[in-house]
């Protein structure tokens, strides 16, 4: 008995070995130049996780071109019509060249999301920041799952 409690123990503590994919191993190209235009956070941190993403040495070299729009609407408001959410949504039109073979490809990709607005301004602004990385890392996965895509394709 001492023995199959032990067994049990050993087995529930070990856990069931779960490991996040690292997705950047998939990425066959090297970015060589980014060219960004429209909100210069969201670029910002869009080039930087775009770059990070990419495989250096590469023998895709990608020069892309990316025009960001940011949109924030109302989505709901109280009985005294005072505004309770807002929806942001960003776009992003993305237009690539592979310069090993002169191909080039656009298409464009959008994220959207919601975020309270609080009692105090400072945690209204803290929340579309929030909102606004999530965004960000969203839509700069959903480039880079695109381009791998379209890549394979060639």
């Amino acid at each position: 008995m001492k023995f199959y409690l032990v067994f049990f123990l050993l087995i529930v503590l070990q856990g069931c070995g779960f490991q996040k994919v690292d997705r950047s191993i998939y990425n066959n190209f090297d970015v060589s130049e980014i060219s960004m235009s429209g909100e210069k956070r969201i670029n910002y941190k869009l080039k930087n996780e775009l770059i990070f993403s990419s495989t250096k040495n590469n023998q895709n070299l990608l020069k892309i071109d990316i025009s960001t729009t940011k949109n924030k609407k109302v989505k709901d408001k109280n009985i005294k019509n005072e505004i309770t959410n807002y929806t942001i949504s960003v776009t992003a039109r993305v237009k690539a060249t592979l310069l090993n073979t002169k191909s080039d490809f656009s298409f464009t990709v959008s994220t959207s999301e919601d975020y309270k607005v609080e009692e105090k301004y400072l945690n209204t602004i803290n929340n579309e920041k929030k909102t606004m990385d999530t965004l960000i890392i969203n839509l700069a996965d959903n480039i880079l799952e695109e381009l791998r895509a379209r890549l394979s394709d060639l």
